[in-house]
């Protein structure tokens, strides 16, 4: 075997690979010779039928199946010899066999990147700093009350935010009505922006059954192109306006939480604060890890395998289309919108598996039961999940990665910059949701 590696393309290799005939040709007229041993054929005896049948019957056949297992096996000895890691499934590129002549043919692939780690001593966290404390707690408690809180019809006292309105509604542009500008019995509850700004501050100040017109321009980002930027004039019928009422904080109001004891305000501030706290806890870790990979990754920039890049952009979008409603629009989103998120995901994966490697660390049974348990509190009986979890084989080797990642952090904590910053829960928590928002 004659062969030749060549790199095309950043990671993308090529090889070309010669095999001598001699070689080729033996493999050939011994396979021959094995099956007729055993072949059977019309007018002989099992094991008597003639090599040049056998030939002519099953040659070609047996000259594929050769040359398919002699271009497998001379390219896997190749990955061996050259130490290359394939970062994909190989293409191979056959050639044209000629009897009793060299048989040559390709095969194109990709390698990992050789990572050479730097510069950790230069990674820079900041370490949010973030007390829990009795105003949080009244602040959680006044947004439960808001989540039970109820709807009563106000028939004289016009709109005002915070109220919840149903209304008809007409839209036109230059007299003519437009697409999606009408709606009938469209339930909105004034403030929270549903509709485009200017509508709700439109309708304050109206009461029940009165018609009125608003005139409004579209925003020039408005995601329905020949709107962004029109004025248009909307026919409003409001037809009911309900203002919304809290619940008290009494045994009635408590039982809604099925706390696991006692049934006392002191009982449900105590679950307030335990849930608070695991939360705070898992989202200060999830920013100081987000913080440690993006340093790291900015740090030790490379080139990542394109093929890697592809089958995190289908992972990507086959997330973002099992929770939203516009699935057929994700799925013809061109690659490009996931590319660089994909990119940086691979990479971040790709420098902490080198993490990982160098400082041969292992999975830490007693942090993997840290995550397992984390997890199970935030459902209604942690028992149950927690077996639930132990018996399924995908959901525990997710929890073990987890783990070892966190393993690879704090190997990178200790080299790093950590800086420590105080925030209040309120501000920590909001920044938090606006990062996620944004990710997503």
């Amino acid at each position: 075997m004659q062969f030749l590696v060549e790199t095309t393309e950043d990671l993308k290799k090529r090889a070309i690979i010669t095999l001598f005939s001699d070689d080729i040709e033996k493999a050939i007229k011994d396979k021959v010779v094995q099956m007729a041993k055993t072949a059977k054929m019309d007018g002989f005896r099992k094991g008597k039928v003639p090599i040049n049948l056998i030939e002519q019957r099953y040659g070609e056949s047996i000259q594929q199946d050769i040359l398919i297992d002699f271009m497998q096996d001379h390219f896997s000895k190749i990955i061996l010899q050259e130490k290359l890691i394939l970062a994909c499934r190989p293409q191979y590129l056959p050639g044209k066999y000629i009897k009793n002549e060299n048989y040559t043919y390709s095969v194109e692939f990709e390698v990992y990147p050789v990572i050479k780690l730097k510069s950790l001593e230069l990674i820079e966290v900041e370490k949010p700093i973030v007390s829990l404390t009795d105003d949080d707690i009244d602040n959680m408690l006044e947004k439960l009350r808001h989540q039970k809180k109820t709807w009563q019809e106000i028939p004289d006292l016009p709109a005002e935010i915070g109220d919840r309105v149903t209304f008809d509604f007409t839209g036109s542009i230059d007299g003519e009505k437009f697409e999606g500008g009408t709606a009938s019995d469209f339930v909105m509850n004034l403030g929270e922006g549903n509709l485009f700004p200017g509508f709700e501050d439109g309708i304050v100040g109206h009461k029940m059954s009165e018609e009125f017109n608003i005139t409004l321009t579209f925003p020039d980002e408005y995601h329905s192109d020949p709107l962004k930027g029109k004025e248009s004039e909307f026919l409003i019928h409001l037809k009911k306006i309900e203002k919304f009422q809290l619940p008290e904080i009494n045994e009635e109001f408590i039982k809604n939480f099925d706390l696991p004891e006692e049934s006392s305000i002191e009982a449900l501030r105590a679950e307030i604060r335990k849930n608070m706290q695991r939360e705070l806890t898992k989202s200060i870790r999830k920013r100081i890890k987000e913080q440690t990979i993006t340093s790291l990754c900015s740090l030790n920039k490379t080139k990542v395998p394109l093929s890697l890049i592809e089958e995190e952009i289908d992972a990507l979008r086959t997330k973002a289309a099992s929770y939203r409603d516009t699935k057929d629009i994700i799925k013809e989103l061109p690659h490009s919108v996931f590319a660089k998120k994909a990119e940086s995901l691979v990479l971040a994966r790709l420098l902490l598996t080198e993490v990982i490697d160098q400082n041969k660390l292992t999975v830490d049974e007693n942090k993997v039961q840290v995550f397992l348990e984390e997890i199970a509190e935030a459902y209604k009986n942690p028992k149950e999940t927690m077996e639930f979890y132990k018996n399924n084989k995908k959901l525990m080797n997710n929890i073990c990665n987890l783990a070892l990642e966190e393993e690879a952090i704090q190997v990178l904590l200790k080299k790093a910059k950590i800086t420590e910053k105080l925030i209040s829960f309120s501000e920590f928590m909001k920044q938090i949701h606006e990062t996620d928002t944004a990710n997503d």
